[in-house]
């Protein structure tokens, strides 16, 4: 649980407070055999608000993987069923 409010915190201009928010180090260009492929965080503030991080290699994730993820997560909290609808050009 995060003290405050979701929309204080995004107000920070202190980019070590915004930090505590991700599940790794920012700006870590060097991995090592111990870091992990994909890791997510869910942060929950007193204010019912919540901010979910994603750190990942590309070993693990893309931006269509990320965008997939993101909107599940979306649509499984405003209730449907969670699947996506996918429009194919």
């Amino acid at each position: 649980m995060v003290k405050g409010c979701l929309a204080n915190c995004m107000e920070q201009t202190v980019l070590e407070s915004l930090n505590q928010l991700l599940p790794c180090q920012s700006f870590c260009s060097i991995p090592t055999s111990t870091s992990p492929h994909i890791a997510i965080q869910v942060n929950t503030f007193d204010c019912v608000g919540i901010a979910i991080a994603l750190c990942g290699s590309h070993k693990g994730v893309d931006a269509i993987t990320v965008s997939a993820f993101f909107k599940s997560w979306a649509a499984f909290n405003r209730g449907s069923n969670g699947e996506l609808q996918t429009h194919i050009c």
